[in-house]
């Protein structure tokens, strides 16, 4: 899974690295050179996992700090260090869905001094011959086993990381469920280590196998992927089949869903809140897109939500956030408590001579961050997490919308009003409609807002008797609107155009 470009969420308080980031191989101390063995002991803090400094335990002269569960609850104390000459020890490339990602998330690039090693996925790609660039890389540690679905396309290598030592068998059992069992796994067990060892075995054989072969903890896979003709393939491009979701009947058909897609246009990193999401369908394929988007769901049917979820994880995204309730009201409530939020954090936002001149300040607010320069003015492009209670209970964090469907439960403007009240500029909005009711408040909304109408069909080829005839569907209305401005716009004189009011 592609990360997100890290932000720091608090200004620097010196301009020189004060961290240094050091990567560890397998062999620990051995695989270091003296001027890395040098910064661990002349360090007056070491930081890391118990493994780690179990490694290197030889030259710490220092003081050291293990990680607790979950590692954030370390941070404060490691973060008070700060100016101090502080050693972090992680696995191969911190930055390689390794702790480094979540310290950019606190300090700046300038602080951290980073000396990375090679990867276990470089060193299983070398041992291999793989090409490194051609596979894809699933982690699933504290993932669960279908996110590795989106990944499996015949003929394409994989380097899964285990989250332990049952790994392999649980995957080797889910990829014969999957329609995948002749794909070849082989087990990397302690690369780099001076016990490294090798396993190669068939999905099928490594499931079947009685007793079930020991692996080491420290271990990934690499899976020359093998689909049969039963397997469930998850394509590149929108449009899975209906029978694909759990569903009542409340699903945006595969031809509709495929042009919807094209109309949100997901992009790299972007957030989609599905309003009436149903089954969940076009927010699971906007996440399968690519890995690096989300999507917000909600949905008034408790059943339907939770349909939606299942849904999510059995097609390889379980990073989609289902929300129950009324979605004026959900609406409503986001938008009180983020400008109430927005408002508080400008103004308590630092004079510009207490923040670096080349930074501007940032609040943390879960996954993502927003800055002072937005914040005093409302919404932020920024996708924001925010930690406030929800109306239909517990806390949710909704990342602001770069796009928004509307599929369900349009019952007049005021939806369509607050959806793009929250949008900002560049965002777009699409809307399909069936009935003549919803229809009209399309056209209205396109009328005030501007965008593009477009009605379109489609025939399948059903029975008719004993033959056969193409039976229509019923048409779809869809209106797509992207925001230019804060401002309403309204039709020009061609299909489309729109002029400011």
């Amino acid at each position: 899974m592609n990360e997100e470009p890290e932000r720091s969420t608090s200004a620097p308080t010196t301009a020189s690295p004060w961290l240094t980031l050091i990567g560890l191989g397998a062999d620990g101390a051995a695989g270091l050179t003296e001027a890395v063995r040098a910064l661990i002991a002349d360090a007056e803090w070491v930081v890391g996992g118990a493994r780690h400094l179990q490694l290197v335990e030889s030259l710490i002269t220092g003081q050291s700090l293990a990680w607790s569960s979950p590692l954030t609850s370390t941070l404060p104390e490691l973060l008070a260090l700060r100016g101090r000459r502080v050693v972090v020890l992680a696995s191969g490339d911190p930055f390689f869905y390794g702790v480094g990602t979540l310290l950019r998330r606190h300090l700046s690039a300038a602080e951290i001094h980073c000396i990375p090693h090679p990867s276990s996925v470089a060193l299983a790609a070398a041992r291999l011959g793989w090409t490194q660039q051609a596979c894809a890389t699933v982690s699933l540690a504290g993932r669960p086993l279908t996110s590795l679905r989106p990944a499996l396309h015949p003929g394409r290598g994989l380097f899964v990381l285990s989250a332990d030592a049952k790994t392999p068998g649980e995957v080797a059992q889910a990829l014969i469920e999957w329609g995948f069992g002749a794909s070849e796994i082989t087990i990397l067990e302690r690369l780099g280590g001076p016990d490294e060892a090798m396993k190669r075995y068939s999905a099928a054989a490594l499931a079947n196998a009685a007793p079930a072969p020991d692996f080491a903890p420290l271990n990934l896979m690499a899976i020359a992927v093998e689909a049969e003709r039963s397997a469930r393939i998850l394509a590149s491009a929108p449009g899975l089949p209906d029978d694909w979701f759990e569903h009542d009947g409340q699903i945006t058909k595969r031809e509709v869903r495929a042009v919807t897609l094209s109309s949100l246009r997901p992009q790299h990193g972007q957030v989609l809140w599905d309003i009436g999401c149903g089954s969940g369908s076009i927010a699971i394929e906007w996440l399968l897109a690519h890995p690096s988007t989300q999507a917000v769901a909600f949905e008034r049917d408790p059943e339907r939500a939770a349909r939606a979820q299942r849904n999510a994880v059995e097609l390889g995204v379980p990073r989609l956030v289902v929300r129950t309730g009324s979605a004026p009201q959900c609406l409503d409530d986001f938008l009180d408590h983020f400008l109430a939020d927005s408002a508080s954090a400008a103004s308590s936002a630092p004079s510009a001579s207490s923040a670096s001149s080349n930074s501007s300040t940032v609040w943390s607010t879960g996954s993502a961050a927003f800055t002072a320069s937005t914040a005093a003015t409302g919404l932020s492009n920024t996708p924001t997490d925010l930690s406030i209670e929800s109306p239909v209970g517990g806390p949710v964090g909704w990342p602001l919308p770069d796009a928004i469907f509307l599929g369900g439960g349009l019952r007049d403007l005021t939806l369509i009003e607050k959806s793009w009240e929250l949008l900002p500029v560049g965002g777009r909005l699409v809307a399909n409609a069936v009935v003549l009711e919803t229809e009209q408040l399309l056209f209205a909304a396109w009328q005030r807002y501007g965008g593009q109408l477009t009605r379109f069909g489609c025939e399948r080829l059903d029975r008719v008797g004993t033959l056969h005839a193409f039976r229509p569907t019923m048409r779809v209305l869809q209106w797509v609107a992207e925001k230019n401005s804060g401002l309403p716009t309204v039709p020009g004189p061609s299909a489309g155009g729109k002029r400011k009011a």
